[in-house]
């Protein structure tokens, strides 16, 4: 077995979705029922779809189990607009309660979450539209009731687009990263990661996992002094700016070990050493 067909078997045995797992997500659609027939989504009667998928499951780079799973829903600004951030998602959470009475549910920053079971949990994240590029999205922490202008249909083209110019493994090595962080580094958020995979990746000549692997790994480290990685949709968000200065110094301080490590595995696979490539 090669390197790169090693790496395909981990994806299919370990990380890509299983048919339960997409089959699972498919109670978004009778949660979307239910919330319409006592939230007034925007353009309700319109052609134009105002309730969504969007997160990692949208942009299929989710792993097993597809747990968090984004659901994007754009209300009547006229008829909700003057509420505050916390308003809109204390609103949520109370219309959540009476359709679904038996489910676990919490307020994030920008979401209520629904906890379906312990391996799958449902992000429903409110939004008002401000024009076709822009939505309004809830940013309410301890020290925060605020607005965030962002567009989660702009993140899926943008790595729609990084991923063509990969030949398609972008996405894999996406989900192969998204394995290790929740492994070795849990506090990075996926969405960071994602884009900063695009920006050391996108346009060069990855050839296989491995490769892509330890493209990343050796570059990572420059993307982690300052925050630096910016929201697609709106350049005057920065995704990475969550990170305190002993998370970034961790997290520097890993890369800089997994760079070693992959580097030396693909020596020894360019030596024809696939088996001890492999385990390294």
């Amino acid at each position: 077995m090669t390197v790169q067909e090693q790496f395909d078997k981990y994806l299919a045995d370990h990380l890509n979705l299983t048919k339960e797992d997409i089959k699972k997500v498919q109670v978004h659609i009778e949660l979307r029922e239910k919330l319409e027939a006592k939230l007034e989504f925007k353009g309700k009667d319109d052609d134009e779809t105002y309730s969504f998928l969007t997160g990692s499951y949208s942009r299929n780079t989710a792993i097993r189990p597809p747990k968090d799973v984004d659901f994007f829903i754009v209300l009547n600004d006229k008829k909700y607009g003057d509420l505050k951030p916390s308003e809109l998602l204390n609103l949520l959470e109370k219309t959540l309660k009476e359709i679904l009475p038996d489910k676990t549910l919490f307020q994030q920053t920008h979401s209520v979450t629904i906890e379906y079971d312990e391996e799958f949990s449902i992000d429903v994240i409110p939004a008002f539209e401000i024009n076709s590029e822009l939505y309004k999205i809830p940013h309410v922490s301890e020290n925060s009731d605020t607005w965030l202008e962002s567009n989660p249909k702009i993140h899926g083209e943008k790595l729609t687009e990084a991923n063509d110019t990969t030949n398609g493994l972008l996405v894999p090595l996406v989900k192969l990263l998204k394995a290790w962080k929740r492994d070795k580094c849990s506090y990075v958020k996926s969405f960071h990661l994602e884009l900063l995979a695009i920006e050391i990746i996108n346009n060069s000549e990855v050839e296989s996992y491995a490769n892509g692997i330890n493209l990343f790994f050796g570059n990572a480290s420059d993307y982690l002094e300052d925050s630096c990685i910016v929201d697609p949709a709106n350049s005057d968000n920065f995704v990475d700016d969550y990170l305190t200065d002993d998370e970034r110094g961790n997290l520097k301080y890993l890369i800089k070990t997994e760079a070693t490590i992959a580097q030396n595995a693909v020596s020894l696979e360019n030596d024809g050493k696939t088996d001890e490539a492999i385990k390294e």
